[in-house]
């Protein structure tokens, strides 16, 4: 993923599935190359390059 697509997703109003390194993340900002996540089974936080996230394919309708 880029930069950019990662502010997309982070101003979505549709909940977009997001993983790093297969796990889901909730993106809670983006800071150059770095986001900062919420890894959503088991609530930690952290740090990791922008690049390594992928979209999920299923997107949440609302």
């Amino acid at each position: 993923m880029d930069t950019e697509s990662a502010m997309e997703i982070i101003g979505s109003p549709s909940e977009i599935r997001v993983l790093y390194n297969n796990d889901p993340v909730w993106i809670q900002g983006v800071n150059g190359d770095i986001a900062r996540v919420k890894f959503l089974e088991t609530g930690a936080e952290g740090e990791v390059p922008v690049h390594d996230l992928v979209e999920a394919d299923d997107r949440k309708k609302q």
